[in-house]
């Protein structure tokens, strides 16, 4: 039993000088000052990822929407018929000018 005791006061003994030796380190290292600077690193880093956010949406609010191109590309379909019609009609407009012209040509002078 006596040595049970001995045993039990050296555990309570490691345990109270562990204990004050954990706490004396945490003192010393003063948690307070490294969470003050991790929050400080974090404030500087929320900031820039908001003016880089900001940039970004300043760069979108120029870029057209998904209607506006789909409408683009309608425009252009309509443009491209509208060209195609014209060269066939200056195609024609060309074939006639000139079975006119051959014909004015071949025409004895009077």
């Amino acid at each position: 039993m006596e040595q049970f005791d001995l045993v039990l006061r050296g555990l309570v003994m490691f345990n109270t000088l562990a204990t004050a030796v954990i706490g004396l380190v945490l003192w010393l290292r003063k948690p307070g000052e490294d969470a003050k600077h991790e929050v400080t690193e974090v404030r500087a880093s929320v900031a820039k990822l908001d003016a880089d956010m900001r940039l970004v949406q300043q760069e979108i609010s120029h870029l057209p929407t998904r209607q506006e191109v789909g409408g683009l590309a309608q425009a252009l379909a309509a443009l491209e018929a509208q060209t195609e019609a014209q060269t066939q009609t200056l195609n024609m407009m060309r074939s006639t000018l000139s079975r006119i012209e051959d014909y004015l040509l071949q025409r004895p002078s009077r």
